[in-house]
Protein backbone atom coordinates (compact mmCIF):
# COMPACT_ATOMS: atom_id res chain seq x y z
CA UNK A 1 0.00 0.00 0.00
CA UNK A 2 1.97 3.25 -1.32
CA UNK A 3 1.38 6.48 0.20
CA UNK A 4 -1.54 8.97 0.16
CA UNK A 5 -1.76 10.91 -2.31
CA UNK A 6 -2.81 13.85 0.16
CA UNK A 7 -0.24 12.59 2.69
CA UNK A 8 2.52 13.16 -0.45
CA UNK A 9 1.29 16.71 -0.65
CA UNK A 10 1.45 17.16 3.04
CA UNK A 11 4.92 15.61 3.16
CA UNK A 12 6.34 18.54 0.21
CA UNK A 13 4.48 21.25 1.81
CA UNK A 14 6.44 20.63 5.06
CA UNK A 15 9.50 19.92 3.74
CA UNK A 16 9.25 23.02 1.78
CA UNK A 17 8.21 25.01 5.15
CA UNK A 18 10.52 23.56 7.24
CA UNK A 19 13.79 23.89 5.22
CA UNK A 20 15.47 20.49 6.34
CA UNK A 21 18.97 19.98 5.76
CA UNK A 22 18.69 16.10 6.18
CA UNK A 23 15.99 14.41 6.08
CA UNK A 24 15.76 10.54 6.68
CA UNK A 25 13.25 8.37 5.59
CA UNK A 26 12.37 4.34 6.52
CA UNK A 27 10.31 2.69 3.93
CA UNK A 28 10.72 3.74 0.80
CA UNK A 29 8.61 1.11 -1.26
CA UNK A 30 7.46 2.31 -4.33
CA UNK A 31 9.50 6.01 -4.06
CA UNK A 32 6.63 7.83 -3.74
CA UNK A 33 7.28 9.54 -0.73
CA UNK A 34 10.79 9.69 -2.15
CA UNK A 35 9.98 11.58 -4.73
CA UNK A 36 7.78 13.98 -2.78
CA UNK A 37 10.63 14.61 -0.47
CA UNK A 38 13.49 14.94 -2.91
CA UNK A 39 11.47 17.59 -5.30
CA UNK A 40 10.61 20.04 -2.08
CA UNK A 41 14.24 19.65 -1.26
CA UNK A 42 15.38 20.89 -4.96
CA UNK A 43 13.03 23.51 -4.31
CA UNK A 44 14.50 24.75 -1.56
CA UNK A 45 17.60 24.72 -2.95
CA UNK A 46 19.06 22.51 -0.14
CA UNK A 47 19.04 19.75 2.31
CA UNK A 48 19.76 15.74 1.21
CA UNK A 49 17.22 12.85 1.75
CA UNK A 50 18.18 9.52 3.07
CA UNK A 51 16.12 6.83 2.55
CA UNK A 52 16.15 3.25 3.94
CA UNK A 53 14.28 0.25 2.18
CA UNK A 54 14.36 -3.69 2.98
CA UNK A 55 12.82 -4.74 -0.05
CA UNK A 56 15.42 -5.46 -3.33
CA UNK A 57 13.79 -2.27 -5.64
CA UNK A 58 15.54 -0.09 -7.94
CA UNK A 59 14.70 3.67 -8.11
CA UNK A 60 15.54 6.61 -10.02
CA UNK A 61 18.56 8.77 -9.50
CA UNK A 62 17.20 11.45 -7.60
CA UNK A 63 18.66 15.06 -6.42
CA UNK A 64 19.64 14.88 -2.89
CA UNK A 65 18.69 11.84 -2.21
CA UNK A 66 21.01 8.38 -0.98
CA UNK A 67 18.47 5.10 -1.71
CA UNK A 68 19.97 2.69 1.39
CA UNK A 69 19.00 -1.08 0.91
CA UNK A 70 18.75 -2.46 4.32
CA UNK A 71 17.10 -2.53 7.42
CA UNK A 72 15.12 0.27 8.93
CA UNK A 73 15.86 -1.09 12.46
CA UNK A 74 19.48 -1.96 12.51
CA UNK A 75 20.85 1.29 10.20
CA UNK A 76 18.56 3.42 12.60
CA UNK A 77 20.54 2.00 15.21
CA UNK A 78 23.84 1.87 13.96
CA UNK A 79 24.12 4.47 11.27
CA UNK A 80 21.28 7.48 11.73
CA UNK A 81 23.36 10.92 11.95
CA UNK A 82 22.90 13.12 14.86
CA UNK A 83 21.25 16.26 14.17
CA UNK A 84 18.25 14.71 11.37
CA UNK A 85 16.23 17.47 10.60
CA UNK A 86 13.19 16.60 9.54
CA UNK A 87 11.84 12.16 9.49
CA UNK A 88 9.29 10.37 8.15
CA UNK A 89 9.01 6.64 9.22
CA UNK A 90 6.89 4.24 6.88
CA UNK A 91 8.47 1.01 7.48
CA UNK A 92 7.36 -2.47 8.06
CA UNK A 93 5.08 -3.26 10.96
CA UNK A 94 3.97 -1.24 14.07
CA UNK A 95 6.77 -2.73 16.32
CA UNK A 96 9.25 -1.91 13.45
CA UNK A 97 7.86 1.52 13.15
CA UNK A 98 8.03 2.19 16.90
CA UNK A 99 11.61 0.66 16.97
CA UNK A 100 12.76 2.95 13.87
CA UNK A 101 11.18 5.80 15.52
CA UNK A 102 13.03 5.01 18.65
CA UNK A 103 15.80 4.98 16.91
CA UNK A 104 16.01 8.35 15.00
CA UNK A 105 14.09 10.38 17.44
CA UNK A 106 17.17 10.43 19.59
CA UNK A 107 19.16 11.77 16.97
CA UNK A 108 16.17 14.92 15.55
CA UNK A 109 17.59 17.90 15.98
CA UNK A 110 16.14 20.95 18.59
CA UNK A 111 13.21 21.99 16.67
CA UNK A 112 13.30 18.79 13.88
CA UNK A 113 9.90 17.17 12.84
CA UNK A 114 9.62 13.77 12.90
CA UNK A 115 6.62 11.86 11.37
CA UNK A 116 4.63 8.09 11.17
CA UNK A 117 2.74 7.35 8.76
CA UNK A 118 -1.03 4.86 10.02
CA UNK A 119 -1.59 5.73 12.84
CA UNK A 120 -4.78 5.49 12.47
CA UNK A 121 -4.50 2.23 10.31
CA UNK A 122 -2.66 -0.24 12.51
CA UNK A 123 -4.73 -2.18 15.18
CA UNK A 124 -4.96 -0.15 18.87
CA UNK A 125 -1.65 0.38 21.03
CA UNK A 126 0.22 1.54 17.92
CA UNK A 127 -0.08 5.72 18.69
CA UNK A 128 0.60 4.76 22.31
CA UNK A 129 3.53 2.84 21.43
CA UNK A 130 5.16 5.94 19.50
CA UNK A 131 3.95 8.04 22.68
CA UNK A 132 5.86 6.04 25.27
CA UNK A 133 8.44 6.01 22.83
CA UNK A 134 8.64 10.16 22.67
CA UNK A 135 7.90 10.56 26.15
CA UNK A 136 4.84 12.32 24.97
CA UNK A 137 1.66 12.68 22.35
CA UNK A 138 2.30 14.12 19.22
CA UNK A 139 2.24 17.78 18.84
CA UNK A 140 -0.45 16.92 15.82
CA UNK A 141 -2.07 14.42 14.12
CA UNK A 142 -4.16 13.49 11.48
CA UNK A 143 -7.01 10.67 11.99
CA UNK A 144 -7.94 11.24 8.47
CA UNK A 145 -7.08 8.45 5.28
CA UNK A 146 -4.63 6.36 7.72
CA UNK A 147 -3.22 9.00 9.76
CA UNK A 148 -0.09 10.63 10.13
CA UNK A 149 1.34 12.02 13.30
CA UNK A 150 4.13 14.01 14.17
CA UNK A 151 6.74 15.23 16.85
CA UNK A 152 8.53 18.50 16.80
CA UNK A 153 11.78 17.89 18.96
Amino acid sequence: MATEVEVLELLHSLVRVTKPDLCVETGTYTGFGTQAIASALEKNEKGRLITIEFEENTYPALPRTTFIKGDSVQWSKEHCPEDVDWAFVDCGTPEIRVQAFRNIFVNMADNGLILVHDTWFHEDGFRDALADAAGRDPDFEFSALNGIAAWQT
